[in-house]
């Protein structure tokens, strides 16, 4: 018994040793795997009690310490809820009117909107307001032309001005007149062809100070025609287009901003990912690429730490040429399913 026991006792101090020396020689690498399991370990158990919270489960089964961790969770899940909904709100506000002129009915996936003017707008005017919003004045000839007109109700007497007994002033388009020749101000290559031939529109070019366009009409009502006027002339509307495709992915910014896809924190209807010059991707910190961000992906942030991404190129999630906190961050706050 007593040979037994020494035996035990010395296998144990020779493991104990050769443990000694291991985490010696180990020690940074030890301490970090350790602490990237307790990172781990809390984040998997966070998520599965943000999962569980919304469920019903009998108060009897969670300690006090237990329903003060899931009040918390649900409040921060109450809190992330709010700012999501006014962020999309305010976005959704400014674009209610707003309508897609669809690739699938045979148009170009743009979006439009006429919209009315709190008090009467002359030309540079409006320009500069349709900047704010993120778009420019429509421009578009031929069938653009006349499914826009359709489609934003452009021809509603609410959008126009009658002036006199039988003008009426209607919504600004881009379309103005540059060393002689008339151009759109987006550089929309296309010859329009809605001028008011009746009453001699446009004018000759050098005739007089009429450079730019709006719909106007001689006569009963609103009419989808265009006459030649002042810059400096007023009406009470105007058309805007949104057809920026900043990320370059074969979709108008503003649909994707509206559909939740893009975020625009400040409502001007260009993406923040664009304004700030970071990446679009709406999972881009899904580094694997394998549909879901999770530990894999957590994983690899860590192991290209200090380099520009090594051979997992997207570690740099937020494309700043060095993984850091930042694309930690990204990681961290995409966590789950892609979209």
């Amino acid at each position: 018994m007593k040979s037994y026991r020494y035996e035990a006792t010395g296998l144990a101090r020779v493991a104990n040793s050769l443990a000694d020396r291991a985490v010696r020689a180990t020690r940074w690498r030890a301490t970090a795997m350790f602490a990237l399991f307790i990172f781990a370990l809390f984040l998997v158990i966070f998520c599965r009690v943000g999962a569980l919270s919304g469920s019903r489960i009998a108060a009897d089964r969670f300690t006090p310490a237990a329903r003060s961790s899931e009040m918390i969770v649900r409040s921060a899940g109450v809190v992330a809820a709010v700012v999501l909904s006014s962020s999309v709100l305010s976005s959704s506000a400014a674009a209610q009117d707003a309508v897609q002129w669809r690739v699938e009915d045979g148009g170009n996936g743009h979006w439009y909107a006429a919209i009315r003017s709190e008090n009467q707008i002359d030309y540079p005017s409006t320009l500069a307001l349709v900047t704010q919003q993120g778009g420019q004045l429509f421009s578009g000839c031929g069938e653009e032309f006349d499914v826009v007109i359709t489609l934003t109700n452009a021809l509603s007497t609410n959008l126009w001005i009658a002036e006199g007994s039988s003008q009426w002033l209607g919504p600004w388009i881009g379309l103005q007149l540059e060393s002689g020749v008339w151009a759109w101000t987006d550089g929309t290559d296309c010859v329009f062809d809605r001028w008011d031939i009746s009453r001699w529109q446009p004018n000759a070019p050098g005739s007089g100070t009429e450079s730019v366009a709006f719909l106007y009409t001689v006569g009963t009502g609103p009419a989808p025609i265009v006459h030649d006027v002042d810059t400096s002339r007023v009406t009470g509307s105007y058309i805007i287009e949104w057809s920026a495709d900043c990320n370059n992915d074969g979709v108008v910014d503003y649909g994707q901003i509206r559909a939740g896809e893009l975020v625009d924190a400040n409502a001007n209807n260009i993406p923040d990912c664009c304004e700030t010059s970071t990446s679009c991707d709406p999972c881009s910190a899904d580094i694997v690429e394998d549909g879901v961000v999770n530990a894999v992906d957590l994983a690899a942030v860590i192991n290209a730490w200090g380099t520009a991404g090594g051979k997992l190129p997207r570690s740099d999630v937020d494309g700043s040429g060095l993984v850091d906190g930042a694309d930690l961050a990204t990681v961290l706050s995409s966590w789950g399913a892609c979209p």
